[in-house]
């Protein structure tokens, strides 16, 4: 198996550790050491659990936020979803974007939605990339499974490691992760 970085497309057997040794992109501007005017005050909105505070859905069906054990994993989670992660082709207000989805085996964040009966937390996984070409608006963000399965219905997911079928968005297999003792940092 090859890993391709998303910037460059240089390949290597093993998982591409940023910055790429080839193009020399990073992934500050996904993982929040540097950030547009624009994306801090998105940041804020996707780290709200870590004030305490509530997660509205600023008039939404789904909204997320890290808690303190995402956060404090995003540069992993960042290079996980790079190396591991499907792409898809989202449209989001009339642009249409590249995304790199894939489920993050562990709790990373909590999240609402409208569909629920009540709107109080869930805890969710996962990790979605917003045009990670993009250094003005891509950044991190865990999601709800709800908001997955409806936003990318009818398409299906592989494992990047052997090839089997799973359920979407889950780019690694339960077989593969338990090879790796079902530690996914591992994988990288």
């Amino acid at each position: 198996m090859n890993f391709s970085c998303y910037n460059c497309g240089q390949t290597s057997p093993s998982p591409i550790n940023y910055p790429c040794s080839t193009c020399g992109v990073d992934i500050s501007h996904l993982d929040g050491t540097s950030l547009s005017d624009w994306n801090q005050k998105k940041w804020g909105h996707h780290t709200s659990l870590l004030s305490g505070s509530y997660i509205p859905l600023h008039g939404k069906d789904w909204n997320c936020s890290f808690d303190l054990v995402g956060y404090s994993k995003i540069p992993k989670i960042v290079e996980f979803t790079l190396n591991y992660g499907q792409e898809f082709t989202l449209t989001h207000r009339g642009h249409t974007n590249s995304v790199f989805l894939t489920f993050i085996p562990e709790i990373i964040g909590s999240g609402v939605s409208k569909h629920y009966a009540s709107l109080d937390s869930h805890p969710v996984s996962g990790c979605c990339i917003i045009s990670p070409k993009s250094l003005e608006y891509g950044h991190p963000f865990p999601i709800l499974h709800d908001w997955v399965s409806t936003t990318f219905a009818g398409q299906d997911s592989r494992c990047t490691l052997c090839g089997d079928a799973t359920q979407l968005g889950i780019t690694v297999c339960w077989k593969c992760y338990a090879q790796h003792d079902n530690d996914w940092t591992k994988l990288l």
